[in-house]
């Protein structure tokens, strides 16, 4: 005898009504059906002398759930249903449509904590089972995931006006003393403990249906337009236990890896895609995404060389754009370009959306001959700082040469004449007082003209 927690007595009649025929499982592909079936010899415990009902169900104690304790091991961590073999199930006085609420709940060592999920079963299905002898069985809306320990059970309403029994193993059966009760003062107990419950080891007929998470066929992209030769990265959502990957035009064609990287080297819409399998045969989930990757046409890789005074970009489709320290110069779009300052020249070109830099080209003009005219001349340095420096090399002396200068808008900004020039002569024209830019220098003699393009760098 258990003396009961308020000073009642609390006394099982563990004698009647021993399950003779095993339940069948419900057909599950990798799932667990713990605690079935029942170890022992299975029985509906009455709720013992002097009181109504049943051990594990509605009593005159006045009783709201029972429970189990159970472990989920990875990977069948999806609660997806439960199996109970209720004993007794009568409608009494309890309305039609009346039904018994079936739960899960977190694991906590004073006993169940907080409800991870639940549903219903119609009392009219249990009384059925009942009278048929076969199991309940009922399936949650949608999986609750459970790791390690949790409680599954269910609750009843003593005043509701039905009967309600589960069967249980017998006292002394080899079990893992899981059976916990809710009293009517809403706290939990242990079966096992004394006097608070009825101080004996049993399991109840409560079977949770366990899973394993099912695959899920969903990834993503880091992006989704690129140009040939470039890369995507895919994504696929972890939880698979192997990944097979198609992809159109890529580079690798398939892949087995979560997280690939796929080369596309021709323009073009692709698709990709994904089959996951789980973690047991017969789980696989698949994606396909159509047109999902674009890719533009790249332009030929420029790389500048020097010919001459010019410099080529090597390319000849796309449109260009030429760069002095990573400075856009202004007009210079053709695939070509005459330098007239020092500096690392590069060049970008570009078709659509795709783009290709050029490497570095230093270029240092030391002096440049002059561009037009038929007088010959050496202007140096080019760029000047604070003076620039007219090399003659006339076939004879010239009674005058007339040097003047002019900015891009073609003002004149600088003008002085020499005279009695020898072949030979160095003529100096201070600059000191002349701006940073681009000029030309024309020059003027007797005998022709030249015009140089001049820059001033102070």
């Amino acid at each position: 005898q258990a003396l009961f927690a308020t000073g009642g007595s609390r006394v099982s009649l563990l004698t009647a009504n021993v399950c003779t025929v095993e339940p069948p499982t419900p057909p599950a592909a990798c799932s667990d059906t713990l605690n079935f079936p029942l170890n022992g010899t299975v029985i509906l415990a009455t709720a013992g002398t002097g009181q109504t009902g049943y051990m594990s169900g509605v009593n005159s104690y006045g009783d709201l759930a029972k429970a189990d304790l159970f472990n989920a091991a990875a990977p069948l961590t999806q609660l997806t249903g439960a199996g109970f073999t209720f004993g007794a199930a009568t409608q009494g006085t309890a309305p039609a449509g009346t039904t018994i609420t079936v739960k899960a709940y977190s694991y906590t060592a004073s006993g169940p904590s907080t409800v991870l999920g639940s549903t219903t079963i119609p009392l009219s299905t249990i009384i059925s089972n009942v009278n048929s002898g076969a199991n309940t069985w009922v399936n949650f809306s949608s999986p609750i995931t459970v790791s390690g320990n949790f409680f599954l059970g269910f609750e009843v309403n003593p005043t509701a006006g039905y009967t309600l029994g589960l069967k249980t193993n017998s006292d002394g059966d080899p079990v893992s003393n899981a059976a916990w009760e809710l009293m009517a003062d809403n706290t939990w107990h242990q079966f096992t403990e004394s006097p608070a419950s009825w101080g004996i080891s049993v399991n109840q007929a409560i079977y949770p249906i366990l899973t394993a998470v099912q695959p899920v066929a969903s990834f993503s992209t880091n992006t989704t337009s690129i140009c040939a030769g470039q890369t995507v990265t895919y994504t696929a959502q972890a939880g698979g236990a192997s990944y097979a990957w198609t992809f159109t035009g890529g580079s690798p064609s398939t892949s087995t890896a979560q997280i690939p990287t796929v080369t596309y080297n021709n323009s073009g819409n692709y698709g990709a895609s994904l089959v996951v399998t789980g973690v047991c045969a017969g789980q696989s989930a698949t994606q396909t995404q159509n047109s999902l990757i674009t890719v533009g046409q790249s332009p030929a890789q420029p790389a500048i060389n020097l010919v001459g005074t010019v410099l080529t970009s090597g390319v000849s489709v796309g449109s260009f754009q030429w760069y002095l320290g990573g400075v856009p110069i202004s007009g210079a779009t053709a695939s070509t370009f005459t330098p007239t300052l020092p500096g690392v020249y590069t060049v970008t070109v570009t078709i659509g959306n795709c783009t290709k830099t050029s490497a570095g080209l230093s270029f240092t003009p030391t002096g440049i001959s002059s561009v037009a005219g038929d007088l010959n001349v050496l202007v140096y340095p080019n760029p000047a700082k604070d003076q620039l420096t007219v090399e003659a090399n006339f076939a004879t002396s010239q009674s005058y040469v007339d040097c003047r200068l002019y900015d891009l808008s073609g003002k004149l900004v600088f003008q002085r004449t020499f005279e009695q020039v020898q072949p030979d002569a160095k003529l100096q024209i201070a600059l000191s007082d002349i701006s940073n830019g681009m000029y030309q220098l024309i020059l003027t003699t007797e005998s022709g003209r030249s015009v140089n393009r001049v820059a001033v760098a102070h």
